[in-house]
């Protein structure tokens, strides 16, 4: 069989599937940047899980078998619906959330309606989202709502989820070398600077890039290229790392722009800014354009605070 389905209309068609099911009738069901969200209102209460849909949509494309992946998905998905049943009793609910929150980052711009009901912290383009982690692609979404019932502010969410983010899915830190392969470039200048050019993201290279929020990795990539770095939001899975002698503000924010436009699928587009750190200040600021003028809002020109980790030993 032939996989006819776009992915866009293939998450459209599973939703539309999933609402005219009986026995789903009482969950709301969103497609959000290629997730569908999952939501259960009982008594005043929320709770909702996210799920992301490029797995599926992998397996219908390779097997054109439309009605198996989504019988599939259905079963999982009224599974799912039983424990957000089970997560709406408040006893259960906080300690299940405290555990397992963590936080990613992403694109302010391109998530406007995920986060019209959800606590975050914007920095410059990008956004700090929270959500609890149910599976390696299950996460239930925190809304104000659950966030006010349980009497957390946006600080003690930042501070919880800080802890457990790298301990849940740990840092990697290696070079473009060493994660593309040495097909990357066959110039031998260009293998070079592959290997100076360093990659950060997590162990599962899946909302990575919010690991630039954390100062010990920096430092150990600044050790690692023996000076400060560029750092550069390239999606919302990892950011590049690049020395500073191997170019320079202007040139790295262009190359930024470059990844967007060429090789980044806009639902995973994180920034359009790219930043310098300041490794024996340990500060992350939007790079120096040489007095160039850039049009940006006043909340892209800020620096990063990356001064938290005292507050979560």
């Amino acid at each position: 069989m032939e996989a006819n389905l776009e992915f866009s209309a293939f998450c459209r068609s599973i939703q539309e599937g999933l609402e005219q099911k009986k026995e789903l009738k009482k969950y709301q069901f969103t497609i959000e940047n290629g997730a569908i969200l999952i939501a259960r209102i009982r008594n005043g209460q929320t709770s909702s899980v996210e799920m992301k849909l490029d797995d599926s949509y992998e397996r219908y494309c390779k097997s054109g078998d439309y009605a198996s992946v989504y019988e599939s998905l259905e079963k999982y998905l009224t599974e799912i619906g039983a424990n957000l049943d089970k997560c709406l009793e408040s006893n259960q609910k906080e300690k299940l959330i405290k555990e397992n929150l963590i936080f990613k980052l992403v694109n302010t711009r391109y998530n406007s309606d995920y986060l019209q009901d959800a606590p975050h912290r914007e920095i410059g383009d990008m956004s700090v989202v929270y959500c609890w982690k149910i599976s390696d692609k299950l996460f239930g979404k925190l809304t104000n709502n659950v966030m006010e019932k349980l009497g957390w502010t946006e600080e003690m969410l930042y501070e919880m989820a800080y802890k457990n983010t790298r301990e849940m899915n740990p840092p990697v830190l290696e070079s473009i070398y060493e994660a593309i392969g040495p097909t990357w470039d066959t110039s031998y200048e260009k293998e070079i600077r592959a290997k100076r050019m360093l990659v950060l993201t997590n162990q599962s290279k899946d909302y990575g890039a919010v690991m630039m929020l954390y100062d010990d990795l920096l430092q150990s990539a600044a050790k690692r290229a023996g000076e400060d770095i560029y750092v550069l939001p390239s999606s919302v899975h990892e950011v590049i790392l690049m020395p500073v002698s191997l170019t320079n503000g202007v040139m790295a924010q262009l190359r930024l722009r470059e990844v967007n436009r060429k090789e980044v699928k806009p639902k995973d587009t994180l920034s359009y800014t790219a930043y310098k750190y300041d490794a024996k200040a340990h500060t992350l600021k939007p790079v120096d354009f040489g007095g160039r003028k850039r049009k940006s809002k006043k909340t892209e020109k800020q620096p990063i605070n990356l001064d938290i980790a005292d507050k979560v030993r």
